[in-house]
């Protein structure tokens, strides 16, 4: 639902001359609206995480090789372990974002929802600086990179 604060203020002061019925209305219909696009696009990044971290673990032995080689200090096991914890924390924080969110939806509890977008916001920033450490890591490894650059 999107309304302005001067299409408010309007509507506070002037609210004797609306139909308060047509007004309700107009209201749930807009949240409802806007609950069904929360849904959907919530099962279709759902999907397309599970989709991608099942990817991720079948070609993990790959992926596992290319920190191998990537951090020349790192041996097998502790390139491993590193995948495996990297993999873990998203998987974790997956595991408490979706439950979440379906729960936000449903309960339509404002504190809910306030709770679900404060842990999107802040799982999202952190996901950033995991992704941006681990591009600088691979940089400062490889300079050889920085010619293509």
């Amino acid at each position: 639902m999107t309304i302005s604060d001067s299409e408010l203020v309007d509507i506070l002061n002037n609210h004797e001359q609306y139909d308060h019925n047509s007004l309700l209305n107009y209201f749930v219909t807009e949240y409802r609206h806007n609950q069904i696009v929360f849904l959907v696009i919530l099962i279709m990044e759902m999907s397309l995480t599970c989709f991608l971290l099942f990817i991720t673990w079948l070609k993990k032995e790959s992926s596992i090789l290319i920190l191998e080689r990537t951090y020349k200090d790192l041996n097998m096991i502790e390139a491993s372990l590193m995948f495996n914890i990297i993999f873990g924390l998203i998987v974790l924080t997956n595991f408490v974002f979706y439950p979440l969110g379906f729960y936000s939806l449903i309960s339509k509890k404002v504190k809910v929802f306030k709770f679900f977008s404060a842990y999107a916001l802040y799982s999202s920033i952190v996901m950033i600086f995991i992704m941006f450490m681990n591009v600088y890591d691979i940089f400062y490894h490889n300079k050889n990179l920085f010619i293509f650059i």
